[in-house]
């Protein structure tokens, strides 16, 4: 990694070579001593960006997260609340059949997550931010007459556990794909 580059740039190749490593040998067989050297950084280096491998996991997953937060960012600006959520059905299950790489890392990420209970905030603060986006978009159907009065909540959860359920399979099944009508 050359000093010469941005900032940003050479975190940004920190992480993707974490992930590969996390993806190749698993999150307990990768080591920060091995990122820094493949990253070409001293160990004190890395640590110095990322204090830890968990770290590292969280800021990928975040990377990773970025163009869905912006997706939903577009969704909300959109007047109606039924096309704000057709574009971002459609735009996130795209988004994660054309980066598979990166949606099997954050499904191998949750199990680490999962195992760790100091992580499990990370994993409830997306499940809440995804929650409040489709909910603030059902309420907003309901209030301008496109969707008739229901419990809006309720559907955002089943909605949030149904586009969580079958985004993995755009990875494992050839039956399945983001081809949405």
């Amino acid at each position: 990694m050359s000093k010469n580059q941005p900032k940003e740039k050479r975190m940004r190749d920190v992480i993707e070579t974490a992930v590969n490593f996390f993806l190749e040998q698993g999150f307990e067989g990768t080591s920060m001593d091995l990122i820094a050297k493949t990253s070409g950084l001293s160990k004190g280096g890395l640590y110095h960006h990322f204090e830890s491998k968990e770290q590292l996991l969280l800021e990928a997953n975040n990377v990773y997260f970025d163009p869905i937060v912006k997706m939903m960012e577009e969704a909300l600006d959109i007047d109606s609340a039924v096309e704000g959520l057709r574009f971002f059905i459609r735009g996130s299950l795209r988004h994660w059949a054309m980066h598979q790489r990166e949606l099997v890392f954050i499904f191998l990420s949750n199990s680490r997550m999962l195992s760790k209970i100091e992580l499990w905030k990370q994993i409830s603060g997306y499940s809440g931010k995804m929650i409040q986006f489709y909910e603030f978009l059902f309420l907003k159907g309901i209030d301008s007459g496109e969707f008739q009065y229901h419990d809006a909540r309720g559907r955002a959860i089943a909605l949030f556990g149904a586009m969580d359920g079958i985004t993995p399979y755009l990875v494992i099944s050839k039956e399945i794909t983001a081809q949405i009508a």
